[in-house]
């Protein structure tokens, strides 16, 4: 079994009443050496170390899924921009609806019509 230590110390408080878990400070009586084994404290600590090792990781997935939903929006926008000039809208009129000028618009799809 490993052993994960939280970098932030978590402080062993003298009354029920001065207990936060969410900034690390936990009440057990003198006579209890296990507050680490109350699931409210457990349940505390899994956020904590959740934080520190899984959201990094979390946080690379949500990039990549970003990233391939804009992949996607930019196809669907470029298919919409050509259904419109076989439609025959203006450079003008695409401008206006992507909220770009007219000549913005002309760049941007001139080339993948």
């Amino acid at each position: 079994m490993s052993t994960w230590t939280d970098p932030a110390q978590w402080a062993r408080v003298p009354s029920a009443s001065l207990e936060d878990l969410a900034r690390h400070r936990v009440f057990a009586p003198d006579t209890d050496v296990h507050a680490d084994e109350r699931p409210e404290v457990e349940a505390a600590a899994q956020v904590v170390w959740r934080r520190m090792h899984l959201d990094p990781i979390d946080v690379d997935d949500e990039i990549r899924a970003a990233v391939t939903a804009r992949r996607d929006a930019d196809a669907q926008l470029d298919a919409a921009v050509a259904k419109a000039r076989r439609l025959g809208r203006s450079w003008a009129d695409i401008g206006v609806a992507t909220g770009m000028t007219r000549q913005s618009a002309n760049e941007r799809w001139k080339d993948r019509m």
